[in-house]
């Protein structure tokens, strides 16, 4: 973990992630943190909308079945930054890419003949955003959207969604931006590595003139828990590009003559 303690008084940050490649550092924040808008819930009344309306910086686009999100500093109006220069407006500290809390477990045991290995590996607390098309459902009509979005965005005949309704136009950016909502725990526990083997009994072993003879069982990424939905696995990309996830196995006879 780290911590920027002086940056010369600039305040150079943006929605979502704050790169240091990019040159958005905020003062006070570790590198590499995302900042977004508190969710508020969705608009479900003709009261709700009406009210949020006359809102300053909300779109005039908006409808039932869209984002609210907090005026933060209580300035009546939702704004990144605040008035006054340095001033902070709506957006808070939602994490950083920075894995914390790294660990592994590996244990071995033997019973008799046979033999267990096992090396599970953990990040004990990571937040990860979706980043470009893919943090939201729809963001070209060609692009398939993540299955956990799929029955959960809002329409009249869903009204207590999660989501916020789908929709192609321009007010989508606004649903969709990053904000508290679209923050993921990306903690996790993986099962890296599994094996279990047997040893054939020598009695067995010395009809083939072998010393010794042992069958196993291996197997790579079987099992992991965590909280990133959508098919991605806790250790992919943010973009959706990468790979699909694999799980191998391997059976196998080690032999000594």
């Amino acid at each position: 973990m780290n911590k920027v303690v002086n940056y010369g008084g600039q305040d150079s940050y943006v929605l979502g992630l704050n790169a240091v490649v990019d040159g958005h550092i905020r003062q006070g924040y570790p590198v590499n943190s995302y900042f977004g808008y508190v969710f508020d819930g969705l608009i479900r009344t003709q009261a709700e909308l009406d009210a949020y309306k006359l809102i300053p910086g909300v779109p005039s686009d908006i409808g039932i079945g869209d984002a609210r999100y907090k005026d933060v500093n209580g300035d009546g109006k939702i704004s990144l930054y605040g008035d006054a220069p340095g001033q902070g407006g709506d957006v808070v500290y939602l994490g950083n890419t920075s894995p914390r809390y790294t660990y592994g477990v590996n244990l071995d045991a033997k019973w008799r003949s046979f033999d267990l290995g096992v090396f599970l590996q953990g990040v004990g607390k990571r937040t990860l955003f979706r980043e470009g098309d893919y943090r939201m459902p729809w963001s070209d009509w060609w692009r398939q959207p993540p299955l956990f979005y799929y029955g959960t965005t809002w329409n009249e005949d869903r009204p207590n969604a999660p989501y916020p309704r789908l929709t192609h136009g321009n007010i989508r950016f606004w649903n969709y931006q990053p904000s508290s909502m679209l923050a993921i725990n990306a903690a996790y526990l993986r099962l890296k590595n599994l094996q279990v083997g047997y040893t054939l009994p020598e009695a067995l072993v010395g009809r083939f003139r072998a010393s010794r003879a042992r069958i196993y069982f291996s197997g790579f990424d079987l099992w992991e828990k965590h909280n990133v939905k959508g098919g991605w696995y806790p250790e992919a990309v943010a973009n959706g590009f990468n790979y699909p996830f694999q799980r191998l196995y391997s059976v196998g006879m080690d032999i000594s003559f």
